[in-house]
């Protein structure tokens, strides 16, 4: 359209002006804003819509002086919600790198957060302090992030209070602008002046965190090195912190600075460990150490000597390498965890067995689960796993003796005892972390072992002990797995489960099973009318209840089929209770009452 001589509109060439920048096309850009900006200067709105966009451009082509007089003449009457228009031309400063341009922008920032007073976001402060960050100027950017911290209080070291001061300024500040010159005879490293409260490794830890949470982990990674410059030594979470994002973000690159860092706390820990035996460990030794650690092409903050490994250290790249299918350096993690002589927490032994899970090898991770010792508790997690390994041991052939895994009984007297050796309070948050997951799998196991006592003993002993009833899910499962195991015993677990689906036997049987499940609940509802109850106003303690009840009466009509004589009903429904581990919370007369 230019080339043809046609005149353009103020909206097209504003829109012409914005494609030009997404093309990368500055140059262009820059001369079009130029060529009508002395049309639209004092034209209302398009004006002030086309002077935010110079001062983008200008700033993006280096030149953010011009910018910034465009910008705080542009501001001085106008709304200060357009004060973020500051923020590139901050940035500008920054990119130039000298230490005048880098007080420039310092001095901009001051004047930014002057424009913007109470109305300042956190999100502003994440901007500027990324500015300084890429900048290489973590120290100009730990003070943003101080003034955010201070935000809202009346405090001398907020950076415009600590700038007023060294002014010897009295009063307010709202009547004079932050400049350069004024910055220039104001040392910077008396504006960025830490609080007494905030010198410490817990203030740079939630900095490091907040990084983190932005997706700036290289930026937290450079926080460590200011750490060292101030004399703060970081704590192992701040540096696990950073391994663990490296890991989650799943670059080559940062996972192997994830490896690296890792190893090097795992080194730093073993080093420990030789002194605390050997009393000191050779000063050519160490010299030799800090000369490997200079030749290397490593970050600063990894040619230090960064704190000793924790089991958290050891726990993210025993995650890491089991993902991978690693085992030769699983196996010398472990190794290595021996030799530091740190016991595992249960994070760490959990993510064993799931490797154990993963390769099919269920006696391996039994062995694991049996050699956890006193100072490594299992946790719900370990039990979730060992569940899911039954599933895999029972849906293998009957003859297939390879693996010496427990049965659901024994595993679920394993998971009793478990329980009531935690303290009170512990099996408080035990009950509100039991999942729904947990409970369908371990009767799921149970219908896999044909074991309808078992499963009978299990949906009452889980509401005993963790309050947990039956969800719908449970109800659509459960009489699905139960069919199932009324089929040909010599079938193995996924044949059984093929003729389900396919077999017109294994059809039909379903359908007698959802049969024998309609006729239960409407008894029980017909039952709950007489009584003047109604489900749809009942709370849903009680409607979990009901399900409980519909599922157990299910199981005892099939017991009652299969085992006719009472008294070897009750006799087997005492073993299973015995076996479980469960027989000082249950009343038999209970599992076999209809209420």
């Amino acid at each position: 359209m230019l080339r043809s001589g046609k005149t353009l509109g103020q909206n097209q060439q504003r829109t012409l002006i914005e494609l030009f920048i997404l093309e990368g096309r500055l140059d262009e850009a820059l001369s079009l804003w130029e060529n009508v900006q002395s049309q639209l200067e004092q034209n209302g709105e398009d004006g002030k819509a086309h002077a935010l966009l110079g001062v983008r451009l200008l700033a993006a082509r280096g030149n953010p002086q011009r910018a910034q007089e465009i910008a705080i003449d542009l501001l001085r009457e106008g709304d200060p919600e357009d004060s973020p228009i500051f923020i590139p031309i901050i940035e500008a400063w920054v990119s130039l790198g000298t230490d005048q341009d880098i007080k420039s922008a310092w001095a901009l920032y001051l004047e930014f957060r002057k424009h913007l007073g109470d109305q300042i976001k956190i999100q502003h402060y994440d901007a500027v302090v990324m500015c300084f960050i890429n900048a290489c100027r973590t120290d100009i950017a730990l003070a943003v992030f101080k003034d955010m911290m201070l935000s809202g209080q009346q405090t001398s070291h907020e950076s415009r209070e600590l700038y007023k001061t060294s002014l010897n300024l009295v009063g307010s500040m709202q009547s004079k602008s932050m400049n350069t010159k004024d910055i220039t005879n104001v040392s910077l490293t008396a504006l960025m002046t830490l609080p007494k409260q905030f010198q410490n490794k817990f203030f740079y830890g939630s900095w490091i965190k907040k990084l983190i949470g932005m997706g700036e982990i290289d930026a937290a990674a450079s926080v460590t090195e200011l750490m060292y410059e101030r004399g703060v030594k970081p704590d192992p979470k701040h540096l696990n912190g950073i391994i663990g994002a490296w890991l989650r973000d799943g670059s080559v690159s940062n996972k192997a600075k994830a490896e690296q860092l890792g190893w090097a706390m795992i080194q730093e820990r073993l080093d420990f460990v030789k002194q605390r035996s050997t009393t000191s460990v050779s000063a050519s030794l160490r010299t030799k150490r800090r000369e490997q650690r200079e030749q290397r092409d490593i970050p600063k903050y990894l040619q230090r000597k960064v704190p000793a490994a924790s089991i958290e250290t050891f726990s993210l790249l025993l995650l890491h390498y089991e993902r991978r299918g690693n085992s030769s350096m699983v196996a010398l993690l472990k190794e290595q965890l021996r030799l530091a002589e740190i016991p595992p927490n249960s994070y760490f032994m959990n993510h064993l067995l799931y490797g154990e899970l993963r390769k099919g090898n269920l006696t391996a991770a039994w062995d694991i689960y049996y050699g956890m010792d006193a100072s490594t508790s299992p946790d719900l997690e370990t039990f979730t796993c060992l569940w899911d390994c039954e599933k895999v041991h029972l849906g293998r052939p009957s003859t297939n003796d390879s693996d010496a895994f427990p049965g659901p009984r024994q595993l679920f007297a394993e998971m009793v005892a478990w329980y009531f050796s935690q303290t009170r309070f512990n099996r408080k948050a035990i009950g509100r972390e039991f999942s729904g997951h947990l409970y369908n799998q371990i009767l799921r196991c149970m219908c896999l072992a044909m074991d309808i006592e078992g499963a009978l003993v299990a949906l009452h002993a889980l509401k005993a002990l963790f309050t947990f009833c039956p969800d719908d899910d449970t109800l659509r499962m459960l009489p699905m797995q139960v069919s199932r195991m009324m089929s040909d015993p010599s079938k193995t677990v996924s044949q059984r489960h093929r003729l389900g689906r396919s077999n017109p036997v294994g059809q039909r049987r379903l359908a007698n099973m959802s049969h024998i499940l309609d006729l239960i609940i409407d008894q029980r509802a017909k039952k709950l009318e007489s009584e003047g109850v109604k489900l749809e106003e009942c709370d849903k303690g009680r409607l979990q209840d009901e399900q409980l009840y519909i599922l157990s009466e299910l199981l005892r009509v099939l017991l009652r089929r299969t085992v006719p004589d009472d008294a070897i009903l009750k006799a087997n429904l005492e073993a299973a209770t015995m076996d479980m581990g469960v027989s000082r919370i249950l009343r038999l007369d209970f599992l076999l009452a209809d209420e």
